[in-house]
């Protein structure tokens, strides 16, 4: 097949050329047989589509995604894995997105002029596993649409060049409809109108600000994420999020969707957690808005690692992990950030490729898509539902997504904004422990949830402990006022969980970063709570001889300078409400500050000031004014001692007694103290205050702003504007 074949652009890809030029030299060169090979399309709705072949057959069009690895493939109708010489990789089905692009194709074909007064026939998307000797061990209906060389037609795989040529197809359609043959005239005419529709060589160069789009990552019907790289430094990495906006849709609908790209870079502005994916810029692009994110090349997706690589966990492992979900979480709802679609398909995972010792190599999570998240500027907390904070279903990513979903959401009535994390951070756990997702339809959640009050991971794991079967229960329970109320109160019962499931010997040391409960540090450190994890650090409820406190741990040994500075301003402060620092030290290789506990424990976990707002509601106006004096002590004093906190908010005070039993406001949490005066970004929006930084003095009035509105958010729990 020579004239009728058009080469929109030559292959760079070895394999890809040797598929195609094994399909090329079997069609026949005849009517209505054509064949366009490696291009790309813009679609009604503004997305970039490749193509690796097309053809145009005796009954229907062919679009053919190559795959070429070698080895063997095993995998269902969602995900398959290839293994191959030891090494295995996991990724969706790829028959899935072909469809999408099969369905678009046939849409702007049939709005082309050439295509205008008859129907476009059938455009079935087909896989060819093209590399020569590999054992197709798919199951099922995973099988279907999937094509192979001829000599696979013995291991049950349809030859590519018999569906091709027509040869190998029904003779009617699903629903009995004979097929019609296609006329050389029609394929002339789908000649025209791939023509008029602009098909062009596939530019897997395509500029985005200083990065080239190099490989569709995901798409859904809201966005397009992309791994790109830089145009000067080829090696750096980035994920590119394009919001691609349709050519014939209405203005509202083009607002709606730079209005989503906008307000996720605004939702994570200030937002600076080791387990949330960064987002570093936001640019434009023809196609429409776009967001740019770091990116780990060797990152899955939460349920594609599951499904191909949940065998390595062990139960440390899958705690791990759900322990790493849920600090995260629990970071950003600090930071009144609730992301409400939470699932496998919204978090990343790295596994590392070798050991790091001392520490054991654990997967590394990332959460990500918060296009539908809320941040709420007002209060501390609130279940009331308003056109604010209400869900925009038609702008939710994956669908698979739904099946974490707490009911109240999915039936569009009113909802308690965290306890939406609470339910899908229990059905996550769900699948990481059972290593199945809770259910399969939407229909089958709400009835496990509504038969059995909560899921069950009994039905799906055997041998699950009590505390394991209760944190999953408590956490998903279909009547919200029954569900867990915080993310805090999920790592308490984790933590029950983990010395329910896990044991430690006695002597033996573990790393800071993987402790659990009664496990030792170096240093003679018995762990006895996690209490979170930050940007920098994570904080542990530790005790040594005799004495209980709290070490704060630097994430990494390139944080260790900041935590030591923060204990060197420490130690020359001594005042009754900040906290006292006993130590500076070295643990495993990370700084720590072991230091008194800044408050008293009033419920599981809760010793600050918003977890005590969270608990118990507004404050008494005793305590409120007795608060406000301390603030305005305390902050005096730093004032004249020349420290500056930089980040003041209820999160970073805790409440402890004084010697005669009265509740007293501790300070802590110095680590943004010798942040330069004219980074005006430090601290937590947006509690840092409103004042360019022209000068230090500007100082003492960016703390007063922020005890002000800390004070007045402790009275009735909202921020006021006092300005």
């Amino acid at each position: 097949m020579s004239h009728r074949w058009i080469e929109v652009a030559e292959s760079a890809y070895p394999w890809e050329k040797a598929a195609l030029s094994y399909v090329r030299e079997r069609l026949p060169e005849q009517d209505p047989f054509r064949a366009w090979s490696n291009f790309e399309f813009i679609a009604e709705d503004g997305s970039i589509n490749e193509v690796d072949l097309l053809v145009v057959s005796l009954y229907k069009i062919y679009l053919v995604e190559i795959k070429s690895r070698p080895g063997r493939v095993t995998g269902d109708a969602g995900t398959w894995t290839w293994t191959h010489e030891g090494r295995t990789y996991t990724d969706d089905n790829p028959l899935l997105l072909a469809n999408r692009k099969a369905k678009k194709l046939k849409a702007l074909l049939q709005h082309q002029k050439a295509l205008s007064k008859t129907r476009v026939p059938y455009i079935e998307p087909g896989i060819f596993l093209s590399a020569p000797g590999l054992r197709c061990e798919l199951a099922g209906v995973a099988r279907h649409g999937v094509y192979g060389r001829q000599e696979h037609a013995t291991a049950g795989l349809p030859d590519i060049i018999s569906v091709l040529r027509g040869t190998a197809e029904p003779l009617a359609g699903g629903l009995g409809t004979p097929f019609q043959r296609i006329a050389p005239a029609l394929s002339q005419a789908i000649a025209r109108a791939i023509e008029q529709a602009g098909i062009r060589p596939s530019q897997r160069a395509r500029r985005v600000g200083d990065y080239v789009l190099q490989r569709l990552l995901r798409e859904s019907d809201v966005s397009q994420d992309w791994e790109a790289s830089h145009v000067r430094f080829p090696t750096i990495m980035r994920r590119v999020r394009l919001y691609p906006q349709a050519l014939h849709v209405t203005d509202l609908h083009r607002t709606e969707r730079r209005q989503a790209a906008e307000r996720e870079f605004r939702l994570l502005e200030g937002i600076n957690h080791s387990g949330i994916l960064k987002a570093e810029g936001f640019t434009e692009h023809e196609r429409g808005p776009a967001l740019i994110f770091e990116h780990d090349p060797d990152a899955e997706r939460l349920e594609v690692f599951l499904y191909g690589r949940g065998g390595t966990l062990d139960v440390g492992g899958r705690l791990n992990v759900v322990r790493q979900i849920a600090e995260t979480l629990q970071y950003a709802h600090e930071r009144r950030l609730y992301h409400r679609t939470l699932s496998p398909q919204t978090i990343l995972i790295t596994a590392p490729a070798s050991p790091m010792p001392p520490i054991s190599p654990q997967p590394l999570v990332k959460i990500f898509d918060w296009q539908t998240a809320w941040r709420d500027s007002t209060s501390a907390g609130t279940a009331r539902l308003t056109a604010e904070n209400s869900l925009h279903l038609g702008l939710f990513g994956d669908k698979q997504s739904l099946l974490y979903m707490a009911p109240e959401a999915i039936a569009g009535i009113a909802f308690d904004t965290p306890k939406l994390d609470i339910f899908a951070l229990g059905a996550i756990a769900y699948h990481v422990f059972s290593g199945r997702a809770p259910a399969t339809t939407i229909e089958e959640l709400q009835q496990k949830c509504d038969v059995g009050r909560g899921l069950h991971i009994s039905e799906a794991m055997d041998g699950a402990g009590q505390a394991l079967q209760d944190l999953i229960q408590d956490s998903t329970r279909p009547n919200v006022e029954d569900r867990l109320s915080t993310v805090q109160e999920f790592l308490a019962r984790l933590a029950q969980v983990e010395q329910e499931l896990t044991t430690s010997a006695a002597e033996e040391e573990v790393h800071p970063l993987a402790a659990s409960p009664n496990d030792r540090l170096e240093g003679g450190f018995i762990v006895k709570k996690r209490l979170g994890k930050g940007s920098t650090s994570v904080a542990l409820l530790v005790e040594r001889d005799g004495r209980e406190g709290v070490l704060k741990v630097a994430l990494d040994p390139s944080q260790n300078a900041r935590l030591v500075e923060e204990g060197q301003i420490l130690r020359k402060l001594r005042h009754q409400n900040i906290v006292e620092c006993y130590e500076h030290t070295e643990v495993s290789g990370h700084a720590a500050l072991f230091m008194a506990v800044a408050g008293v424990e009033i419920t599981s976990g809760a010793y600050t000031l918003a977890q005590r707002i969270r608990s118990e509601g507004r404050l008494s106006l005793d305590l409120l004014q007795r608060f406000g004096e301390e603030f305005l002590v305390v902050t005096d004093w730093l004032e004249q001692n020349g420290i500056s906190h930089r980040d003041i908010k209820p999160d970073n005070i805790g409440v402890g007694r004084t010697p005669s039993g009265k509740l007293t406001l501790i300070l802590f949490d110095f680590s943004l103290s010798t942040t330069p005066v004219d980074n005006i970004r430090a601290g937590t929006p947006p509690l840092p205050g409103p004042f360019p930084a022209a000068s230090q003095a500007l100082g003492p009035l960016r703390r007063a702003f922020c005890c002000r509105h800390d004070v007045v958010r402790d009275g009735d729990g909202h921020v006021a504007d006092l300005g």
